[in-house]
Formats: structure tokens, C-alpha cells, sequence
């Protein structure tokens, strides 16, 4: 019997025979009867040895995936970790009160933030912070990138207004569990 990849051995079996003796029938002097009888009997006692033989192996499954629990793509279910585990890097963008109100003094009402020339978010001018938020943190202008083990990365990134005007670029560092805060000052 072929078993497949995700099975592994766990343990011997806990029963061996350490011998099997076969013996030629001798059905001399035996009747119709007594032959079906002593051939049902080995048939039962061959599924039976069988059956104890194969019900004495344990067998582990082993299921591959992302073991590391703070990782994106943990499952839950998994026993053996593949390298497959994702991590997240963040960065937020905020600015003051002074700089909502400049912004809104010239019309420039609503901001978009692309990351890698592709729009990431879109928000009110309005919104301003007096410290700089934690990434995640409710009304905060936070971006995240996906990242393997140990890896870091860096993105460009660029602020328009509803005009199509850039107020801001540059670029942003992700790194593997940290969030970066980004001041926007005009």
C-alpha cells in the first residue's frame, strides 16, 4: 500500500506475529460441511490477523503550514512548520492641526496616498492628529506591507490633493512587526 506524502510513520506496530505456520489442508475424511466450516474459519481467522495487524500502527498526520502565531497566514491547524510564514511591516502618515488648516485655507479638500504609484488610501484633509498615531489606531492613515521572516522593504510614496497636485513623496521603510510614523509637513 502507497501512502501519501502527508502521512508519516509514527510507530512500529504494537503487535508482531513471530511466526505464521501454513499447513496444506488435509480434508480426508471430512464432509461438505465440515470443509465450508474449516474454510470460513481461515478466511476469518486471515481478516482477523489482518485487521489486528494494521489497527496496531499509529500514524501521524502531519499537516505543512505557517506555525508561528504572529505571522499573517498562521494556521492553526498545522504540525510542521514549510517556511511559508508571512509577517506584516507598517507606516502611518499624519500631520498637525496647522498643516488641516493650510490645506483647507487653499481648497485642498480630500488627499489620496499612493504607495508604489498605486492608490493605497483616500481621506479627509480635515483629519489631523496633535501626536503621531499608532498604526491601526481609528481615523489613522495606516499602510501595511507583506514580508517573510527577517525581511524588511521600502516603498515610495506619494500625497495628491483633489486637484492631482503632489504635496508629498518620498520613501517609506517597512520592517518585519514595527510601525513607522511619517510626519507630513508642508
Amino acid at each position: 500500500m502507497i501512502l501519501p506524502d502527508s502521512l508519516k510513520k509514527k510507530a512500529e506496530p504494537k503487535w508482531i506475529p513471530l511466526f505464521f505456520v501454513a499447513t496444506k489442508p488435509d480434508f480426508r475424511g471430512m464432509n461438505r460441511t465440515s470443509v465450508a466450516r474449516s474454510s470460513r474459519f481461515a478466511w476469518l481467522f486471515l481478516m482477523g490477523f489482518t485487521l489486528m495487524v494494521w489497527s496496531g500502527c499509529d500514524w501521524e498526520v502531519v499537516v505543512r503550514g505557517c506555525t508561528d502565531a504572529s505571522a499573517l497566514n498562521f494556521e492553526v491547524s498545522a504540525t510542521e512548520d514549510d517556511g511559508s510564514c508571512v509577517y506584516v511591516g507598517q507606516a502611518v502618515f499624519w500631520y498637525s492641526s496647522g498643516v488641516s488648516s493650510e490645506l483647507l485655507f487653499y481648497k485642498s479638500e480630500t488627499l489620496r496616498l499612493f504607495i508604489d504609484n498605486e492608490l493605497d488610501v483616500e481621506w479627509s484633509a480635515a483629519d489631523y492628529w496633535l501626536n503621531a498615531p499608532g498604526c491601526g489606531e481609528s481615523a489613522s492613515v495606516t499602510v501595511e506591507k507583506s514580508l517573510e521572516a527577517g525581511e524588511a522593504a521600502t516603498a515610495t510614496y506619494r500625497v495628491e490633493d483633489n486637484f492631482g497636485d503632489i504635496l508629498w513623496e518620498g520613501i517609506v521603510a517597512f520592517n518585519e512587526g514595527s510601525c513607522s510614523a511619517i510626519e507630513l509637513i508642508l
